[in-house]
């Protein structure tokens, strides 16, 4: 099964039941957030889930590189909002905070959405913030970066020798970032210690393609997958890395929970929520 089973480009897109503008309550945001990821969205059981931007590009699912010129789309903001709000922890790397400086996880629509979402997330029982839980070397990190200034809990999940290069950086125990030295750092061992050590029921994976495969391999850690998917043209420098093949993809969430079209702006984009069982 190719990437090209999301359907032909020429894909006429669907009125959604209320437009993002026009959001003034609970019930339109959650009517709206049912027709795009269907209604269990509000009561997902804990899961591992991985949210994602990306483009079909000869044959393949490729990441969207994050940039000025980037095509942008409200409902994919949406769709990391929602996620954001679903967590308690998210997972990311060191390389993106380097690559993203004004990096906080915290809800990236209007607004007065972003107050409606934040009261979705009380609602459903969880902390005021989600843990930020950064995989990395100990190599590079600005301890200075606005994501550690962010309400929430920040986590370094990196090496023992890591944890030495963080302390020459200016790194101190006791203070508000905390830092755990595993033997050999990776994805899913942050994920175990988020969920045995931290308490994290759900986690959103916010990591670029080579590291979020690991969630694929068998057995596989990922159990729900919201993926918007760019239907348009962009310049070639700003394709970014494969994702796992649209088979293994398949292969491992093989539920299609909702699949929609919408038009904006920039194009057509399709929103599609998957999950293992």
């Amino acid at each position: 099964m190719s990437v090209w089973s999301l359907g032909a480009d020429g894909i006429a897109a669907e009125e959604p039941p209320v437009k993002l503008q026009q959001i003034r309550s609970m019930e339109s945001l959650e009517r709206l957030m049912e027709w795009l990821w269907g209604k269990d969205v509000h009561s997902a059981a804990p899961r591992v889930l991985h949210v994602v931007a990306a483009l079909p590009w000869q044959g393949e699912l490729r990441a969207l590189r994050i940039e000025e010129r980037t095509p942008r789309s409200e409902f994919d903001a949406l769709a990391l909002s929602v996620a954001r709000a679903r967590a308690d922890a998210i997972v990311t790397t060191g390389r993106i905070l380097r690559e993203e400086p004004r990096l906080r996880h915290e809800a990236v629509v209007a607004p007065r959405l972003a107050e409606l979402l934040a009261g979705w997330r009380r609602r459903g029982g969880r902390e005021a913030f989600p843990i930020s839980l950064i995989l990395t070397s100990g190599r590079g990190i600005d301890l200075d970066h606005p994501l550690f200034a962010a309400p929430g809990r920040p986590v370094l999940f990196t090496s023992h020798q890591g944890v030495d290069r963080l302390r020459q950086s200016g790194w101190r125990s006791g203070g508000l970032i905390q830092a755990v030295g595993v033997e050999r750092p990776s994805l899913r061992q942050a994920l175990d210690w988020l969920r045995s050590e931290a308490g994290a029921a759900t986690v959103s994976v916010e990591a670029g393609p080579s590291t979020a495969a690991q969630l694929y391999t068998e057995p596989a850690a990922v159990e729900e997958l919201m993926l918007s998917v760019y239907r348009g043209e962009v310049e070639e420098d700003l394709v970014g890395p494969p994702l796992p093949s649209w088979q293994v993809l398949t292969s491992s969430l093989p539920r299609e929970i909702s699949r929609r079209t919408v038009a904006e702006a920039s194009g057509h984009w399709t929103l599609l929520r998957r999950s293992g069982s």
